[in-house]
């Protein structure tokens, strides 16, 4: 069973490891859209910029419910 679950998962370390790297590079804002050398658009600033849509659409939508 040892033998089957590393064939197809590897080393749980390393996958770990793999893991923890790439959520730190998305944390620490390093990957992003840059716009012509003058300015980055992190995923994080798109996280937010998402948030703030979906919120006021929610707000929007429900001022025209109640009218």
């Amino acid at each position: 069973m040892d033998s089957v679950w590393k064939e197809f998962h590897g080393n749980c370390v390393e996958t770990t490891q793999g893991i923890l790297l790439v959520h730190h590079e998305v944390i620490s804002n390093r990957i992003g859209f840059r716009g012509l050398g003058f300015f980055t658009v992190t995923y994080t600033f798109l996280g937010t910029v998402l948030s703030v849509i979906s919120t006021y659409s929610v707000v929007v939508m429900q001022f025209q419910n109640s009218s």
